[in-house]
């Protein structure tokens, strides 16, 4: 009997990958119901407003809709975020680089965080096709930048 269970249990997590759910503020701001978490690996989130991010970033979990977001990491499910291109820069860097979540821009181009004070040749060597948000003062090696030219990843510096 055990057998069967784990065996079910295994069934569905696999039928889980790969699987995202689209989600507003409100739904998750209401709670998600844990079933989503049994069928789903990924929450999708389009265009939320401007203050949802900082809160995310501050792990603010008395805000309804964070609170959702951290317990389903604890499941395990991964969130990417759609955000208008032009928010990017306003964007707390220094925060949500420690934040697991994935970030794209309102036409699905990926947006990589940097908020090291250097970023060199190896830390883009994975990088194609992309946004790359840095601070205001952060130094690009040459070879950085001459691969950021040849990957088509795109210089954004953040906001002061």
């Amino acid at each position: 009997m055990a057998d069967k269970a784990a065996g079910k249990l295994q069934q569905i997590l696999s039928q889980r990958q790969n699987h995202a759910r689209e989600v507003t503020l409100e739904e998750l701001a209401r709670g998600l119901n844990r079933v989503v978490y049994l069928f789903h690996d990924e929450l999708y989130l389009k265009l939320p407003d401007a203050g949802f991010i900082p809160r995310l970033a501050a792990w603010d979990d008395t805000d309804a809709s964070v609170a959702t977001v951290l317990q389903s990491w604890s499941y395990g499910v991964r969130l990417r975020v759609m955000v208008h291109r032009q928010l990017l820069p306003s964007l707390p860097l220094a925060a949500l680089a420690s934040v697991p979540l994935v970030l794209e821009d309102h036409r699905g181009v990926a947006v990589q965080l940097m908020a090291s004070n250097c970023v060199t040749w190896s830390d883009l060597v994975t990088f194609h096709d992309c946004w790359l948000l840095v601070s205001q003062k952060t130094v690009m090696t040459a070879m950085a930048q001459e691969l950021c030219k040849k990957n088509n990843i795109t210089l954004i510096r953040q906001e002061s």
